[in-house]
């Protein structure tokens, strides 16, 4: 579970342990650690974005809880996934590269007026065109899907 630099398990346990030192941690210094989750939660969203893409089940077990996510500073929730539950048609498009022989699928969930780039671990099914209630994470037009449910 890393990024391109291989630091992203880094980024990702530094950032839980900042949660858990913040929820211990008194008004005062809560107001000085706002920087800091700034930052870290920076760091883990752009590793979150290629585990996504690359591995969407260690993704899935580096997602914050909701209970996490409420504790969070406004601030550094801003930088951090987002839970959602919606329903929407699964696109796909498919590249093909003829020279190489390589085929490209391209999974889209279109929901909220808005067309995101779907990933999810191998054990999901989707179908293109048909309306699915989904529950999963949303992180920079990129959704990582956890539950996915045909209407």
């Amino acid at each position: 579970m890393t990024d391109e630099k291989g630091n992203g398990s880094t980024a990702i346990s530094d950032f839980r342990e900042w949660i858990e030192v913040y929820s211990a941690a008194d008004e005062t210094h809560r107001q000085k650690m706002v920087a800091e989750g700034v930052r870290l939660a920076e760091e883990r969203r752009e590793v979150l974005k290629g585990l996504i893409e690359d591995e969407p089940e260690n993704a899935a077990k580096a997602m914050l809880s909701a209970s996490d996510l409420r504790c969070l500073p406004t601030q550094v929730r801003a930088r951090a996934e987002r839970r959602f539950e919606g329903e929407g048609v699964f696109e796909l498009f498919i590249s093909d590269d003829f020279e190489r022989g390589i085929s490209r699928y391209n999974h889209y969930f279109v929901f909220e007026g808005g067309r995101f780039r779907a990933f999810f671990p191998d054990d999901l099914e989707v179908a293109a065109n048909k309306v699915f209630r989904v529950k999963g994470f949303l992180i920079n037009r990129r959704i990582l899907l956890a539950e996915v449910d045909p209407l």
